[in-house]
């Protein structure tokens, strides 16, 4: 992983391979691959309402933080078909409230953010938490504040600007698979929200050996 100060950036493939991309989306045509699930609240949209933040082009996902109340919100990708030894790896951005409770210092998460796939069209899900491996989740969300996810680990608190993760999604192999952004909110209390951008799933394959130049005798 490289770091830039407190933005972490994980490598699409190891050293001395290269992607095969077999999906990728930046947003710039729109949301058309797209399905949000926001509930009473625009969640989940193209694009801040306060202003573009992408971290290329012009366009990304946003979730709004904003109204404070208890909120379930997704953002789901079309279904891809995984190859074998393929990786999923995206760009995001996010400020999840974060922070004590009358005297107790402790730093608590009450707001975050989840991973999840689905192998059965939606019917049901799974965390992608354990397929991360680079930047995955940081912390466990605050029980009693009415968080649908009270308890569960997610990605919280800040992340101080973009930075991407990836997951290994060997054990997906041959599986028409739907991912989903999952933003879990309490009773109160709001922050910046979720920023996502530029979706790959692709293959690492070495890089050609060069050719061996002979010399004339």
């Amino acid at each position: 992983t490289i770091y830039y100060n407190f933005n972490s950036y994980a490598p699409l493939c190891a050293e001395n391979s290269v992607p095969t991309i077999v999906f990728a989306d930046d947003l710039e045509a729109g949301t058309g691959k797209w399905t949000f699930n926001n509930g009473a609240y625009q969640r989940w949209q193209l694009d801040s309402p306060y202003g573009p933040y992408a971290q290329s082009g012009n366009h990304s996902l946003y979730a709004n933080d904003y109204p404070d109340t208890i909120s379930d919100a997704s953002a789901r990708l079309a279904a891809v078909t995984i190859p074998a030894n393929a990786f999923l790896h995206f760009a995001h951005a996010y400020g999840f409230e974060a922070g004590s409770i009358p005297g107790d210092p402790t730093t608590y998460y009450f707001d975050g953010g989840v991973l999840e796939y689905s192998i059965n069209g939606g019917s049901s899900w799974t965390d992608a938490g354990s397929l991360i491996n680079f930047n995955g989740y940081q912390g466990t969300l605050f029980t009693g504040a009415g968080n649908p996810l009270s308890g569960r680990t997610a990605f919280v608190g800040s992340s101080h600007g973009y930075i991407s993760s990836r997951l290994n999604l060997a054990s997906l192999a041959g599986k028409s698979v739907m991912f989903r952004w999952r933003m879990l909110l309490d009773d109160s209390g709001y922050s910046l929200g979720w920023w996502v951008d530029n979706v790959k799933i692709y293959t690492c394959n070495p890089v050609p050996s060069a050719f061996n130049k002979t010399a004339p005798t």
